[in-house]
């Protein structure tokens, strides 16, 4: 494009000229006439011409080349002397990264009329690195196949993995850590990175992700995967549901549902309810009875009791779209048994959160006990009690020595009201010697057949049982003699002769000492 400025007055006759690339020409003259006579004027235009040049342009070529192959190679036409626009990002072909190193533009120069002008972009073949978490027990055992992911030099990557896995029958868990709080993150990575997560066995009967699981309505969810379990989450819409994969037995449950409140200002919940097998009806068994406060990341629970085989359902009882991103399911089965370890002792005591049922037939026996006091003498009467309630203290009798026994979980044991003088703790308790007015004995730690007061700040046992004893009750020689009621033990009774003041043992054969031991002494079963 060119400009001309002629002013005849003052002899000037200048033309300006310059080649603007990327501008369109709007008018191809503009003329100024003026009717004013400038022969007397010194700065008056008489004319300003625009016009229009012509331009030339020419073919080039770029060529993205790592090493001797060529990546790419790409046309264009650009004017002649001007340098086309070379990008300096890295790129990506058939899936493999490639790393901008240099180029030659300045080195080429601009288009040339020729048309054969080539600039030469070099790359270098990215480094790819692999990331592996290793899913092991804490003796090395492989639990699953390892988790693996690739990124290239300089790049992040973060793997997830699951919060419970399923090896031969057993379900191995691990605690959430720092976010992620299901995972690894590695930032700029420069060389391979291996990751040992260690899991322990778990009592958990049922495990699987909400997001494995069919819904009659997702909608859109997964933000912030670090806060989840495999960095995976779903959400409900309205009124919708998800029904698990797998049937349960019918049964007693404890179910743990763990989810995110994403909202700000509202409480989110879940109803519970089951399908019957061969059934699309579902019965709902509990009312919103899983509850997220506003922002709130947790595990809630609760123990539902499934009449029949069939699929459990979590429903949004909310005709908007639930603001809980859920993310995993856990299930255990009440137990129907409790081991009690007796470590091979004749007695202890001993307080459970389940009402056990013993047996007739069964290798241990459970005894509630009340005391009564004459002249400063304490006498414990043990009472034979095959329906125990729950959280009440016992002595157990355990005549074979065994070290453990499996003792069944009873239900009608549960509310069953005893009249009983022991105090089962089911957490490890520090006692005081007295207390009020009472004074705690324990069982003697070493000879466990005799009760002992109980020494200040003594640590007594979870699951075991202590007695208090009325202070008024007792005197500087108090002891306490324990006695079995007459239907308490099963055994045999001995025949009269056993009352005329001589000493049995439990075969019935009259010893001339009572030991350490079960005898019968004026026909009542004696704790020596």
């Amino acid at each position: 494009m060119s400009i001309n400025f002629n002013m005849s007055l003052k002899s000037i006759d200048k033309t300006f000229s310059a080649a603007l690339s990327n501008v369109k020409l709007d008018l191809d003259n503009i003329s100024v006439v003026t009717t004013v006579d400038n022969d007397d004027r010194r700065y008056a235009i008489g004319s300003l011409n625009i016009t229009k040049e012509s331009v030339s342009e020419a073919a080039y070529t770029i060529n993205q080349v790592c090493g001797t192959e060529i990546l790419s190679s790409t046309s264009g036409t650009a004017e002649v002397g001007t340098t086309p626009t070379i990008s300096t990002d890295d790129v990506w072909f058939n899936g493999v990264k490639y790393l901008y190193v240099s180029n030659d533009a300045e080195t080429v120069g601009g288009v040339s009329e020729s048309g054969s002008t080539v600039y030469t972009i070099t790359y270098a073949a990215a480094t790819e690195y692999t990331v592996t978490l290793q899913l092991q027990d804490g003796e090395g055992n492989t639990l699953a196949n390892d988790v693996t992911g690739t990124a290239y030099a300089g790049e992040d990557i973060t793997l997830y993995y699951p919060k419970y896995i399923l090896k031969d029958g057993t379900y191995y868990g691990i605690d959430q850590k720092a976010e992620p709080y299901y995972g690894y993150s590695y930032t700029e990575i420069s060389q391979d990175q291996t990751q040992t997560v260690t899991y322990t066995a778990s009592d958990i009967t049922y495990y699987d992700e909400f997001e494995n699981m069919t819904a009659s309505n997702w909608v859109a969810s997964g933000a912030y995967p670090a806060r989840y379990s495999n960095g995976a989450s779903k959400r409900l819409g309205k009124s919708a549901y998800v029904t698990t994969n797998d049937v349960f037995e019918a049964g007693t449950y404890t179910i743990v549902v763990r989810g995110r409140n994403q909202s700000g200002s509202a409480t989110g919940a879940l109803t519970i309810a089951y399908v019957p097998s061969g059934s699309e009806d579902a019965t709902t068994l509990a009312e919103s009875a899983l509850s997220w406060d506003k922002g709130a990341t947790s595990e809630q629970s609760y123990e539902i009791t499934l009449p029949e085989a069939g699929y459990l359902r979590f429903i949004n009882p909310s005709e908007y779209n639930s603001n809980i991103e859920l993310d995993y399911l856990t299930a255990k089965a009440a137990a129907t048994t409790e081991t009690i370890t007796c470590n091979s002792y004749e007695y202890k005591t001993y307080c459970s959160s389940n009402a056990l049922e013993f047996g007739e037939d069964g290798d241990l026996m459970a005894y509630t006990a009340k005391y009564t006091a004459k002249d400063g003498n304490i006498t414990l009467t043990l009472t034979m009690c095959k329906s125990v309630p729950a959280n009440t203290g016992v002595i157990i009798y355990n005549p074979n020595k065994v070290t453990s026994s499996d003792i069944t979980i009873g239900e009608a044991a549960s509310t069953t009201s005893i009249d009983n003088d022991l105090v089962g703790v089911l957490e490890a308790t520090t006692l005081q010697q007295v207390v009020d007015n009472n004074t705690n004995f324990i069982l003697n730690a070493e000879d466990p057949q005799e009760f002992v007061k109980v020494q200040s700040g003594t640590t007594l046992g979870a699951n075991r049982a202590y007695l208090p004893i009325k202070t008024e009750d007792l005197t500087a020689n108090s002891k306490v003699t324990i006695v079995f009621a007459d239907d308490a033990t099963g055994i045999n009774e001995v025949n009269a002769a056993a009352k005329s003041g001589k000493i049995y043992n439990l075969q019935g054969i009259e010893v001339k000492n009572a030991d350490k031991g079960l005898f019968i002494i004026n026909g009542k079963k004696v704790i020596k």
